[in-house]
């Protein structure tokens, strides 16, 4: 399984539409999981697929009007600091 991230400057102001599509590739198959990293500072998006490459991924969520930046994963969890946080 793969996992990607990504952050969309709309996430703030439009939640709505990015959950629309990624609910939208879920129903497809096309991912299986994501979700919103409550940690970190700007938000981040991961998402788990075992379907499709991370360049399908960004063409099908900027095709569907989302802004996103993708990044490197965060760093890991450790014992001292929660994921996301630096």
């Amino acid at each position: 399984m793969s996992t990607f991230f990504f952050k969309a400057t709309e996430l703030k102001t439009d939640s709505t539409r990015i959950q629309e599509c990624l609910d939208s590739l879920k129903r497809e198959g096309a991912i299986e999981k994501w979700e919103i990293d409550p940690h970190s500072g700007d938000p981040i998006v991961a998402v788990d697929t075992l379907k499709i490459s991370s360049e399908e991924l960004k063409h099908r969520i900027r095709e569907g009007g989302i802004d996103a930046d993708f990044s490197e994963p965060p760093q890991r969890r450790t014992k001292d600091r929660p994921q996301g946080r630096p």
